[in-house]
């Protein structure tokens, strides 16, 4: 008999591996234990109606919390959670703020295919989402018809001064960073693979201008993750006015942005793009570049001709500076080109443009240069 066998049958005889068999065998017990509840977790969540429960639970969670983020009043008509499937659906999504009837934003459906296996390690990756007819609606209402309810129907951060865009992104931007150092502080991690728009709008009223309405409609946009970053395009197949008959033909818009995979570090993305209107062989175009998201720190540089004829009836009645423009008629081409930047020290700024003017009329006087 070998020396190991020999003591193996000391050791049983004296008992000193019972206890070492004893704790193999409680471990193996609980062992066993932990995995049929997880089992049975795994099966009753498979479960319809502890799915649906699941759902409703979500539904009216994500609700608050959104709205608690954003200071508006967030509402889904439907949500929907299958584990088995791994996706979601929710129907008639509207954020709206209070005290006000139009919503800021609406969707009529967004669905998306999650992926299961790696939400167990604290990552929420997102396939894909497809968004049916989301529309962004601005309202600038008049005074004479607040009597006391907001200005807009944008977030009360953004109401200091409608028009002022460079501030709302400001605020915007803020609010976007406050939720993802909340998710960093869970130890969350956000991904998203593709995403689809299909027939997005978007909206501006001013009823104070004459009922003056401008409008971006038929929006198809798509974004996918490619190497170390996205790449996305859009095209919207109108954008003119809807109160009167102008409109500025299609926009298309192609860009890339690169950084983290993770969606909390939002703001290290660098986002690159360019956006052309207008017929292909006579386009306007801009060329926009962000260093990063974070920085608010970004530069256009725009140039192409247009027709005054056709640019004239984009503008607003009632904006005194503007009117005799409209009212006398304005014709003839016009080229430019101008590099514009910002960043929140600097400002709004136009470092650099350049423009001439073709066979111009205005009133019946012509002028070129």
């Amino acid at each position: 008999m070998s020396s190991k066998s020999m003591q193996y049958v000391r050791n049983s005889i004296s008992g000193s591996d019972r206890g070492n068999t004893g704790n193999s065998l409680l471990g193996g017990l609980a062992r066993g234990a932990g995995m049929l509840v997880l089992a049975g977790g795994a099966a009753a969540l498979l479960y319809r109606p502890v799915q649906d429960a699941l759902g409703r639970w979500l539904h009216r969670r994500a609700q608050r919390w959104l709205s608690d983020a954003l200071g508006m009043r967030v509402r889904f008509r439907d949500f929907t959670l299958s584990l088995l499937q791994g996706e979601f659906d929710i129907v008639g999504v509207t954020i709206t703020r209070p005290g006000v009837r139009e919503p800021v934003l609406s969707v009529d459906r967004v669905r998306g295919r999650l992926d299961l296996a790696r939400a167990l390690t604290g990552d929420l990756v997102v396939r894909e989402m497809w968004l049916e007819r989301p529309v962004v609606s601005v309202v600038v209402r008049p005074a004479a018809a607040r009597a006391g309810s907001p200005a807009t129907n944008l977030p009360p951060q953004l109401e200091t001064n409608p028009w002022d865009l460079a501030a709302k992104a400001d605020h915007a931007l803020e609010a976007a960073e406050t939720a993802a150092r909340a998710a960093d502080k869970l130890g969350l991690r956000m991904h998203m693979g593709r995403t689809l728009v299909r027939d997005g709008e978007f909206r501006f009223r001013a009823p104070s201008l004459n009922g003056y309405e401008l409008a971006a409609s038929r929006i198809a946009a798509e974004c996918e993750r490619s190497g170390g970053g996205y790449d996305f395009h859009a095209v919207v197949g109108a954008f003119g006015r809807r109160d009167v008959p102008a409109d500025l033909g299609e926009v298309r818009v192609r860009g890339r942005s690169d950084g983290p995979a993770d969606l909390t570090r939002f703001d290290e993305v660098r986002v690159e793009m360019d956006v052309e209107t207008g017929p292909p062989q006579q386009p306007i175009h801009a060329h926009v570049q962000c260093p990063s998201i974070g920085s608010r720190s970004c530069r256009a540089d725009v140039g192409g001709e247009t027709d005054l004829a056709a640019l004239v009836p984009l503008l607003p009645e009632g904006v005194p500076v503007l009117e005799p423009l409209r009212t006398v008629g304005t014709h003839g081409r016009v080229e430019f080109s101008a590099t514009v930047t910002y960043d929140p020290k600097q400002g709004l700024r136009v470092p650099e443009m350049q423009q001439s003017a073709h066979d111009v009329a205005v009133g019946g006087t012509k002028a070129g240069a």
